[in-house]
C-alpha cells in the first residue's frame, strides 16, 4: 500500500511539474521581409518554436499603430503582407503571438517603402475647405489602358494599388471577405453600339491575387456591363443585356429583329449560374412603345444599376427611362417607379422603397444627389432628400454619389469632370481631388481590415 501512494504522490508532483513548465514556455518568432513588384506591399515571413496565433503591429514615426486580423500558424510557420502604405516611409512593426492568454511580441523591426510607380493615377487636391480630418479610404479605377484601382486618402493619397492589362470598367469591394470584383476591357470595341459590354469579370484579394476569372462569351454572360457586386452570402450579383427576337413591322421596323433588353444574375463563388431575371418577362417592346424598340434595338433601356433591400427585393435603373423597377424574389415586377430626373445612375437601397440614386442632370446642368420614397404599391414616388452639385462639376452620364449621413458627408464621383466632391449633406463643398482619366465611381470606406 505505502508503495501505491509513493506511486501516486510522484506521479502528481510529475504532472503539476510538466503543468508547470507548460505555462512557462515562450513563444519565439523570427521574421524576414520579402520582395514584392508593388511597393505599397510588404510580404512577411515569419517562424516560430511552436503553433500558435499571431497578428502583425506597424506604425509610422508618431503615428497610430495598425494591426493585421489575427491568424493561424501553420506549424511552425506563418506569413503577413502589410499593406495600405505610404509610399516612401519608414514604418516600425513587430510580430505578436498568443499561447494560453499570455502575448509574446518579436523584437522590433523596420521597412521603408518604395516610390510609386509611374502610371498610378494620383489625385491632387484641388480644393480644401475642410476643417477636419477623416479616417478610411477610397476607392477608384481608371478606365485608361493600363487600368488601375487605387485606395487613397481624404488628402488623395494613394496607399494600396494594383495594375491591370486592361481598362477597369467597373469595380466594387466587399470589406468582409477583402475581395474585389471588376469587369475589365471592351469585348467588342471601345466605340459603337456595344462599347458599353465587358470582356471578362475578375474577382482579386487584396494582395492582388485573382480568385476568379470568367471571359464574357465563353460559357459566362455574352454582355456584361456597368455592374459587378459581391452580396452578403458570398454571392456575385452581375447586370448584363439580355437579347431577344421581335417581329417590329407593325412599327415599320424588320421582321425579324433582335433587341437588346436587360437582365441580371446571380452566381455562386466558383462562377456558376444560381438565378437570373431577364426585362422582357416583365416587358414586350411591342406593347409599351415608350421603349422606342425601332431607335432603340441596340440598347432598349441602358440599365446601369442594380441593388437589393433587405427584404431581398431588387432595384435595377434605367437611364433612357429615368425609371427603376422593384424585382421581387420570385422576379416578379412589383412597381415601375418613374423620376424626375435627367438620367439615372448608381441606386442604393437605403431601407425597402427608400432609394438614393444620382441624377445626372443631362439637360438641366446640374448632377443631384437624391433620395426618394415609392409607394410600394403604385410606384410613385417622392423625393425626400436633393442636393444639387456646382455646374462646372455636372456630369452628364455615369458617376456616383456615396451618402454618409452618420459623418455629415456626401462624395460625388463626377466621371466626366475627373473629379471627386465632398460635401456636407447640405452641399457646401469640403474637399475636391483631381484626376487625369475616368473612374466609373467611387466610393468611401471609414475602415478597412485585413
Amino acid at each position: 500500500m505505502r508503495e501505491i501512494i509513493d506511486r501516486l504522490i510522484l506521479l502528481t508532483a510529475l504532472f503539476l511539474f510538466a503543468n508547470c513548465v507548460g505555462h512557462l514556455e515562450t513563444v519565439q518568432i523570427s521574421v524576414s521581409i520579402g520582395t514584392e513588384d508593388n511597393p505599397l506591399r510588404i510580404p512577411l515571413s515569419i517562424r516560430f518554436n511552436r503553433e500558435c496565433s499571431y497578428w502583425v503591429e506597424y506604425w509610422k514615426d508618431g503615428g497610430e499603430v495598425v494591426r493585421t486580423s489575427t491568424a493561424q500558424s501553420n506549424g511552425r510557420s506563418g506569413s503577413a503582407t502589410l499593406m495600405f502604405l505610404y509610399p516612401e516611409m519608414s514604418y516600425h512593426f513587430r510580430v505578436c503571438a498568443t499561447l494560453d492568454g499570455k502575448v509574446f511580441k518579436s523584437e522590433e523591426s523596420m521597412f521603408t517603402t518604395g516610390s510609386i510607380p509611374f502610371g498610378v493615377p494620383r489625385y491632387p487636391v484641388d480644393i480644401d475647405n475642410s476643417k477636419r480630418e477623416l479616417p478610411g479610404l477610397i476607392l477608384q479605377s481608371s478606365a485608361s489602358t493600363p487600368g488601375f484601382v487605387t485606395f487613397c486618402d481624404f488628402d488623395g493619397q494613394v496607399v494600396w494599388y494594383q495594375r491591370f492589362d486592361q481598362p477597369v470598367r467597373q469595380v466594387s469591394f466587399n470589406p468582409s471577405t477583402g475581395t474585389l470584383l471588376l469587369n475589365l476591357g471592351f469585348r467588342f470595341s471601345s466605340t459603337g453600339d456595344l462599347q458599353r459590354v465587358a470582356e471578362k469579370t475578375v474577382m482579386i484579394d487584396l494582395k492582388g491575387n485573382v480568385l476568379l476569372e470568367r471571359i464574357a462569351g465563353d460559357g459566362y454572360l455574352d454582355y456584361p456591363h456597368h455592374e459587378i457586386i459581391q452580396m452578403p452570402d458570398g454571392n456575385i450579383l452581375a447586370l448584363h443585356n439580355t437579347t431577344r427576337r421581335f417581329d417590329l413591322s407593325s412599327m415599320g421596323g424588320e421582321v425579324d429583329t433582335e433587341i437588346f433588353g436587360e437582365g441580371f444574375t446571380i452566381f455562386d463563388e466558383s462562377g456558376a449560374s444560381v438565378w437570373s431575371w431577364d426585362c422582357f418577362s416583365c416587358l414586350d417592346p411591342l406593347r409599351d412603345i415608350s421603349v422606342k424598340p425601332i431607335i432603340n434595338a441596340m440598347d432598349l433601356m441602358h440599365a446601369n444599376s442594380v441593388c437589393w433591400d433587405v427584404n431581398g427585393d431588387y432595384y435595377i435603373s434605367f437611364n433612357k427611362l429615368n425609371e427603376f423597377w422593384k424585382i421581387g424574389k420570385k422576379g416578379n415586377m412589383l412597381y415601375r417607379a418613374k423620376c424626375n430626373t435627367e438620367g439615372i445612375h448608381s441606386l442604393v437601397a437605403l431601407s425597402p422603397d427608400r432609394i438614393l440614386l444620382l441624377d445626372n442632370g443631362r439637360t438641366t446642368g446640374f448632377s443631384r444627389a437624391v433620395i426618394v420614397g415609392a409607394d410600394p404599391e403604385s410606384g410613385d414616388v417622392t423625393e425626400e432628400f436633393s442636393v444639387s452639385f456646382p455646374h462646372e462639376y455636372c456630369s452628364i452620364n455615369r458617376s456616383n454619389v456615396d451618402y454618409h449621413p452618420d459623418i455629415d458627408l456626401m462624395m460625388f464621383c463626377s466621371t466626366v469632370r475627373c473629379a471627386l466632391v465632398f460635401t456636407d449633406l447640405e452641399g457646401n463643398i469640403l474637399k475636391v481631388l483631381k484626376r487625369e482619366d475616368i473612374s466609373y465611381r467611387a466610393y468611401y470606406y471609414d475602415s478597412i481590415e485585413y
